[in-house]
């Protein structure tokens, strides 16, 4: 698409940077197809030349599943000043989660302007818009909620004093790493599980009572704001139909420990008003395995494979030995037991004496009559131990009825760009 302040609904054509099978796309097509069911985490970012001449163009983007917008699926920092302050770029910004609820769902970005300033707005000249996707296990420590208030029931996302955002409705949670309520202070996460946290946020706002609103959205841990985690631009200009915006962040909540307390709060920058949101606001706390450089890195991959009653092919790579030499085991049982040694089976692999990355394979038999089981892997040097990050499963029937269940940490990603739009 060449012009982004468009008054219909245009796609952004991708050129393919690096791509996996988990999707299927053509270069200089819109459409990104989903090819399995699952989560899937997307960020988007689309840098904007206006026209140089015209006041308050505002192209936004549109994150659309099957034709369908996402919740909270807008992205609107595109506001510029052009004629009279010479503010002739800006860039627009999306991340959240998307899911498929059936293999093939085509994924595709659309502009439109949303202030009534005509003109064109293209990407700027010499850069390239960008997607990236990655389909996530969500099973385990994950936490997806989604928000349209600040505490109290409080539609104005302006507030003075400051206020937080109220999570009404969790769409997904570990509650063995999250606790939450959608009852009672909705507005806190409280952490299960020391760790580093990915955050990803993204809000949708419109004006309905002041001119220039910029509500101001920060990460606190404890009540304390987090050092850069806030998004300040939600400039609403209130005038030439500019009556939107919307913001985006991700941040690493890094040594997160047991029972630390997330919130986002909403604070008035300068003009008082009401500020609501327009569309639902989500949030995303993933988390990730520690890096600690001295000891080794154990992952999962892929899933169990060739089960059958009586077999099961576990698999992991060991990417990292750290800084002394590391021994890899696999576990598994009837029973999740966690990072604890207490697994009914174990294969112990050794001492590695290869260069990394060492893909390892075990064969899980000896398996209690239950079908259902759990695997782990660890590994550990003079320094330490680490676990591959979550527990995975799988089941076994009698055959020719036998599957497994599709609880993967398995994850592709689909950096894209396009010159042309």
């Amino acid at each position: 698409v060449g012009n982004l302040q468009s008054t219909s609904q245009s796609p952004l054509m991708w050129d393919e940077g690096v791509s996996h099978p988990a999707f299927t796309h053509t270069s200089g097509d819109s459409a990104i197809t989903l090819n399995a069911v699952g989560d899937y985490l997307v960020f988007i970012n689309v840098p904007l030349a206006g026209d140089g001449t015209t006041d308050r163009q505002a192209p936004k983007l549109l994150v659309k599943l099957n034709g369908s917008t996402v919740p909270g699926g807008e992205g609107k920092q595109g506001y510029m000043r052009q004629n009279d302050e010479g503010n002739n770029y800006a860039s627009l910004h999306w991340s959240g989660l998307v899911r498929t609820t059936a293999a093939g769902q085509q994924l595709v970005i659309q502009t439109v302007r949303e202030s009534s300033a005509g003109s064109t707005a293209t990407v700027q000249s010499g850069k390239v818009g960008s997607i990236y996707i990655e389909k996530i296990n969500t099973m385990q420590e994950v936490y997806h909620a989604r928000a349209t208030t600040l505490e109290g029931g409080s539609s104005n996302w302006n507030p003075s004093p400051d206020a937080s955002v109220e999570w009404s409705t969790d769409w997904i949670i570990d509650t063995n790493c999250f606790a939450h309520s959608t009852s009672a202070a909705k507005h806190q996460i409280t952490i299960r599980k020391d760790g580093h946290y990915l955050l990803v946020y993204n809000d949708n706002l419109t004006e309905t009572s002041v001119e220039r609103g910029n509500p101001i959205m920060t990460v606190e841990v404890d009540g304390v704001p987090q050092p850069g985690a806030q998004t300040k631009c939600h400039y609403i200009r209130e005038t030439t139909g500019h009556q939107e915006s919307s913001g985006s962040l991700v941040y690493l909540l890094t040594d997160l420990t047991n029972g630390a307390v997330v919130e986002v709060s909403a604070s008035q920058d300068v003009q008082a008003g009401g500020v609501n949101n327009g569309a639902t606001a989500t949030l995303l706390l993933w988390r990730r395995p520690g890096n600690d450089p001295d000891l080794p890195l154990i992952e999962y991959d892929g899933e169990a494979s060739d089960v059958t009653l009586t077999n099961a092919w576990l698999s992991a790579a060991l990417t990292s030995t750290g800084t002394a030499p590391a021994q890899v085991w696999a576990h598994w049982g009837p029973t999740d037991v966690g990072t604890n040694l207490t697994w009914a089976f174990t294969n112990d692999f050794g001492v590695n004496t290869a260069p990394p990355p060492v893909p390892y394979y075990c064969n899980a038999t000896g398996r209690a009559p239950n079908p259902l089981s759990y695997y782990r892997f660890r590994a550990a040097n003079s320094n330490g131990t680490s676990v591959a990050t979550g527990t995975k499963r799988f089941i076994t029937c009698s055959p020719p009825l036998f599957s497994f269940l599709p609880l993967s940490s398995f994850s592709s990603s689909f950096p894209l760009s396009s010159p042309s739009f």
